[in-house]
């Protein structure tokens, strides 16, 4: 696919009222309330929001039937596209769990052992020996997360690798995460070394082909793109073409496999019930984090990813104890917090916890007297710490995003309305901390000195 120009045309968006197309899959009967719930959420979220926007493929299933399979938006404005299950998207880092499935794979059939030093598979990786592919797997390498390269430009797999092999580590394996593209790219070649194929063709003939998943592949650069849903941009409740801007062969291994909400959907029950990995590789995945990442969400547990590359987001989650998957894949820039919110969002709502629909806000005025009491270092219960600073009648939570006022004490941030900061007191009128709300996730601050 070409790079294409940034086109100038403009659109009030229509999905504010929430537009269903052509995506639905075969939706079990087996509980209408949830896929009124579902419906419902996305459209509070699309109506309050006007920057980030639920605009794409949405998919829940649970038991193995189909609660919820929905299309909002458009997949191409120009030619009035609508978007069907089959509509294909880049998946991004969405990637790396894949490629951490053909790994596994590949252990199985005792092509390679994890365990072992990545020297063993490429002899010229500098201190190669020092880390194995289980440290790759799971972001603990010390490999640098990015190649030093301008991203929409193409490089060839053989220039990739050189850099990656060639430059020092950033840190002693085992010592920190790290999340490392480089290190995704590091296991492509690997898989490419010990199959005797190419990362491309072993994936399409150990997993894609293997699952009928007939919209997925892996592309080495983007003129190896399919016919995909178009990329765009939102701002302001306007939305407009975008261009592709970064190549994916800068990421391959790491963010060059594209799909359909349907194929994902293939994968996720042969991941399910073995058919394509033992059960117990897999369970060694969920456990150890091997391309993937783990948590929990109201006492669930919950294993996953999310990516972003260029226009394109993608959230996979999928509780194993409760037998939900989610996935929403979207193409529309600036999504990929938006895209993992609503995965949470829905899975809250599919797991029958309580949770609130987003409201619209109108924006008061506070001077700088008042903002001011704000201002300091906060510490999240993980240990995180942030700053909220103002600079003249605005403030700012980070480096991340400004905060608008809609009461005394209660934040808002425009563009992503779903984002949320309420400020507590003590008995003495002073600011002690706050909760930060990101759909239906919330953490709590407290104010340091």
């Amino acid at each position: 696919m070409k790079k294409r120009t940034r086109i100038a045309f403009i659109f009030i968006i229509i999905i504010t009222a929430s537009i269903l197309t052509g995506c639905r899959m075969n939706v079990s009967n087996k509980d209408k309330e949830f896929y009124l719930k579902a419906n419902e959420y996305i459209t509070a979220i699309n109506e309050v929001t006007t920057g980030q926007k639920i605009h794409g493929n949405v998919l829940v299933v649970k038991d193995g039937e189909i609660l919820f399979s929905e299309g909002y938006g458009k997949a191409d404005y120009n030619s009035d596209r609508d978007f069907t299950e089959d509509t294909i998207f880049l998946i991004a880092s969405n990637t790396k769990p894949i490629t951490a499935i053909a790994i596994m794979q590949l252990q199985e059939k005792g092509f390679l052992d994890i365990k072992n030093p990545v020297s063993m598979y490429v002899p010229d990786q500098l201190r190669g020996d020092e880390f194995t592919i289980e440290h790759l797997l799971t972001h603990t390498s010390g490999v640098k997360r990015d190649l030093d390269t301008i991203f929409y430009h193409p490089i060839s797999k053989k220039d990739s690798i050189k850099e990656i092999t060639s430059e020092p580590l950033e840190f002693n394996p085992g010592t920190k995460y790290q999340y490392s593209n480089c290190g995704f790219s590091l296991l492509a070649h690997i898989i490419e070394k010990v199959s005797g194929q190419t990362y491309e063709e072993y994936l399409d003939e150990n997993i894609f082909k293997p699952l009928n998943m007939k919209h997925t592949g892996a592309a080495t650069s983007n003129e190896d793109l399919p016919d995909m849903a178009k990329s765009h941009y939102i701002s302001h409740n306007n939305i407009s073409e975008s261009s592709l801007l970064y190549d994916v062969s800068v990421f391959w291994g790491a963010g060059n496999i594209y799909s359909s909400i349907r194929d994902l959907y293939l994968l996720e029950n042969a991941l399910y019930v073995g058919e394509i990995l033992s059960k117990e590789s897999i369970k060694s995945m969920y456990e150890n984090g091997y391309g993937i990442g783990f948590g929990e969400l109201n006492g669930h547990k919950w294993v996953g990813h999310n990516g972003l590359l260029s226009s394109y987001s993608s959230t996979l989650l999928r509780f194993p104890d409760d037998q939900l998957s989610v996935i929403v894949l979207m193409n529309v820039g600036n999504q990929d917090n938006l895209n993992f919110n609503i995965a949470q969002a829905l899975s809250i709502i599919a797991l029958g916890e309580e949770y609130t629909l987003p409201v619209m806000k109108e924006e008061i005025f506070l001077d700088k007297n008042q903002l001011d009491k704000f201002v300091g270092n906060y510490r999240f219960d993980n240990g995180g710490i942030v700053s909220i600073t103002r600079n003249n009648n605005i403030l700012l939570f980070g480096h991340s995003f400004n905060l608008t006022p809609y009461s005394d004490l209660a934040f808002y941030n425009i563009g992503s309305e779903y984002r949320t900061v309420e400020f507590n007191l003590d008995d003495n009128s002073n600011v002690v901390g706050f909760i930060f709300k990101e759909s239906v996730v919330e953490l709590k601050g407290s104010k340091v000195n």
